[in-house]
């Protein structure tokens, strides 16, 4: 998790110092160094550092030692010619900048997890990027000092900077494409939507997440409520409760680690049990505009109206968009709890699900627990989930396929729709169902269970140092779904389409992949074998859920 430094100046943007962050790279240094750890675990977010935010860069360009040697290998001389001239244009590669996730609350760019030795075999340059999380990032209390996206604000500005300097490390500012995982999905959606970011990329990749996710959005109101439950439960009562200039000066007379601890008990067990993730994320900051008189620093509103809406606006600017999710997503909720270490779901958890089923009704259909409607629907997902089988240890999978619908495929069923009905661009989906030796989260939670987790497609686009050693051999059928996998990612970077110019000659690919439209949606199945099916992926699941919101009241797209 990044931590802004705590000093008087605490909710202020951080001072760059130039000797740290040179604003451009007319002459190249050979960078050995990757920025500091975050701990060896994946889940351990405790250990943090409050000096974050960096990027790292990773580029073939760069061989050998000394001053300016790297550019003249491209063709450039850096005495006499800017990397940005012409003679240097044709010789840059596309660039990847990527967004890790963590439900907007933890997570690291480290090369120990997001190895970039994979995706540099297709020439491409990668940028792995740093972003404040948890309340550090995204609180936002009603106060024009402090009117949230913080963290995204972190990520269009590493955008800046890649758009200014990544010339010099062979990667082409004019071919930019944004990938994010899970909240980093969501956070490249959140980009297409703001003017903040507005030609600073030309391609947008989600794996697993975008921000019709309903764990990745607060509306104002929610957002300030839980800015109010934090001080409250750090002992701030009503003065903050009344005033959000109050409830930031009390803030910061605490301590980082006071703060990101707190946020821990924000969320009520309703709020997990109906697959929110983390408190504070994303919301709508245009309305805490600071009037003339404030003394705020921070930069222009990030985001002026919800996902939604904002996909109907002016500042919606879609681009060529490869979106997709896992075969079993919702198995990420196996893994152990971050705090007690405790694997979930707990027998004692699944025995309160079983007889308190209401738990899972999602909060945003707004049902008055108790009612006839809320129990309504209840039991409507527990048959359909379950169909009459006690909730237990013997059913954990029917369990699992609960949180896949709801955290995952309903909100990336909807974004796919809404893409074909706001977008020009085209929008190539995936269904990723290979279940291998590479999967990461599964491995984690040593879980024998059929499907592919939330994450697993990441130990086919990345080395991950942290994962348990599997023996994987060069034949082996991982190795052709990770060369796959690299290849859709990097002929999207480079032409816009995964398929590439020459598919019909590709060894690796040796498929075509059509968009998807509204009026011929179809999707690619990538798992031992690539095939191309009709339809969207779940469909079954997303008219389940279009009938539950209907019941209630309420539209799903």
């Amino acid at each position: 998790m990044c931590v802004q430094p705590h000093t008087e100046i605490y909710w202020l943007p951080p001072e760059i110092h130039k000797m740290r962050l040179p604003t451009s790279w007319r002459r190249l240094w050979l960078i050995v160094s990757s920025l500091p750890r975050l701990g060896a675990q994946i889940l351990r977010f405790w250990r943090q550092q409050e000096d974050c935010l960096y990027l790292n860069v990773y580029t073939k360009r760069i061989s050998g030692e000394g001053e300016g040697e790297p550019m003249a290998r491209l063709g450039c001389d850096p005495e006499t010619e800017d990397p940005g001239s012409a003679g240097c244009a044709d010789k840059l590669s596309p660039v990847i900048v990527f967004i890790h996730g963590g439900a907007f609350y933890t997570g690291t760019a480290n090369s120990h997890i997001y190895g970039p030795d994979y995706l540099l075999r297709e020439d491409v340059v990668l940028v792995t990027v740093q972003y404040r999380l948890g309340a550090i990032g995204f609180l936002a209390p009603g106060s024009e000092e402090v009117p949230g996206n913080a963290g995204l604000k972190d990520q269009a500005a590493a955008l800046r900077w890649v758009r200014d300097n990544i010339r010099v490390f062979g990667g082409d500012p004019g071919r930019v494409t944004l990938v994010g995982h899970s909240a980093g999905g969501a956070s490249v959606h959140y980009h297409t939507l703001s003017a903040v970011s507005r030609g600073l990329f030309h391609r947008a990749v989600h794996l697993s997440g975008c921000a019709l996710n309903a764990w990745a959005f607060a509306t104002p109101a929610a957002a300030r409520a839980r800015a109010r439950r934090l001080a409250d439960l750090l002992g701030c009562g009503r003065r903050c409760a009344a005033d959000p200039d109050e409830l930031v000066a009390f803030l910061r007379t605490k301590t980082p680690r006071e703060i990101i601890h707190a946020s821990y008990s924000v969320f009520q067990h309703q709020e997990t049990a109906a697959g929110y993730i983390a408190p504070f994320v994303p919301t709508v900051d245009a309305v805490y505009m600071p009037s003339r008189n404030s003394s705020a620093l921070h930069e222009a509103p990030f985001l002026r109206a919800s996902p939604e809406e904002a996909m109907r606006g002016a500042d919606y600017h879609p681009v060529p968009t490869l979106a997709g999710l896992n075969s079993e997503e919702g198995m990420v909720v196996l893994l152990p709890d971050i705090i007690t270490d405790e694997m979930t779901p707990s027998p004692r958890n699944l025995e309160l699900l079983d007889k308190d089923f209401e738990r899972v009704v999602p909060v945003e259909l707004d049902l008055q627990r108790g009612s006839e409607k809320s129990r309504l629907v209840a039991s409507m997902i527990r048959q359909h989930y379950f169909a009459g089988k006690q909730i237990g240890s013997e059913t954990v999978l029917n369990y699992v396929q609960i949180y896949s619908d709801i955290m995952f495929s309903i909100g990336i069923g909807r974004y796919i729709r809404a893409l074909q009905a706001h977008s020009s661009q085209p929008t190539f989906v995936y269904y990723f169902s290979f279940d291998g030796k590479l999967s990461v989260i599964k491995k984690l939670v040593r879980s024998e269970l059929p499907g592919v987790s939330h994450g697993d497609e990441l130990g086919y686009l990345f080395p991950v140092e942290m994962m348990p050693a599997e023996d994987v051999r060069p034949w082996d059928i991982d190795m052709l779904v990770r060369d796959r996998w690299t290849r859709i990612l990097a002929n999207f970077a480079k032409y816009g389409s995964p398929s590439g110019p020459a598919f019909k000659t590709d060894p690796v690919l040796n498929t075509t992949w059509s968009p998807s439209t509204a009026t011929a949606p179809t999707y690619l199945n990538i798992g031992a074998e690539l095939t191309q099916h009709d339809g969207y992926p779940k469909i079954d699941a997303y008219y389940f859920w279009e009938s539950v919101y209907r019941i209630a009241g309420r539209t799903l797209g």
